[in-house]
């Protein structure tokens, strides 16, 4: 019995290797039959809008640092490429974007590199159309959208820039001004 348990839970995590590796695989084929036609008008655009990982955890497999193995991951190296083609993805379908962000901010934490840039987008599509994600973010529980803005907050060091910055777009809805301040008190403990 124990010894059937062992090869399970052994093949449920050679399966998951396998679909993180062909998700990625898929996500470089798209990328590379987009090429240089990032029109909208190209359906390759929202084929790799919906290959793009949709969690915190999905995104960091892909696209960031292994801090155990002290390795890239497998798309490490073309992830600034692959995240500015998924800013471009905003324009194609700016509601699949905006749902898409949020379920990949929810539980992150700041790191360099893919997770840093995908912040940076999405402070740029957050400051550009607040009303659009505070719509989606009133669809999740207080504790996800709390967890939201702490990841928009997070970064190595307290920057009271990027509080002031974000305490402004939230204060354009009470429900987010309140989850904006539990995030800040949850980070930096005021």
């Amino acid at each position: 019995m124990i010894k059937n348990t062992v090869i399970t839970f052994f093949l449920i995590g050679i399966n998951g290797a396998f679909a993180q590796e062909s998700k990625s695989n898929t996500i470089s084929k798209i990328f590379n039959e987009i090429g240089e036609n990032t029109s909208c008008t190209n359906p390759n655009m929202i084929l790799f809008l919906n290959a793009f990982p949709s969690s915190f955890k999905e995104l960091n497999l892909i696209y960031g640092w292994d801090d155990e193995k002290n390795v890239r991951r497998e798309l490490y190296d073309v992830a600034e490429k692959h995240l500015e083609l998924f800013g471009k993805t905003y324009d194609c379908s700016p509601k699949q974007w905006t749902l898409k962000s949020i379920k990949i901010a929810l539980n992150g934490k700041w790191d360099a590199d893919a997770v840093n840039y995908f912040k940076g987008l999405l402070e740029d599509k957050l400051s550009k159309n607040p009303k659009m994600y505070f719509y989606y973010l009133s669809k999740f529980t207080e504790k996800e959208n709390i967890s939201f803005w702490k990841f928009l907050i997070d970064n190595p060091f307290k920057n009271k820039d990027i509080i002031s910055t974000f305490e402004k777009i939230a204060t354009q809805d009470n429900k987010q001004l309140k989850y904006f301040k539990a995030a800040v008190r949850l980070k930096w403990g005021k």
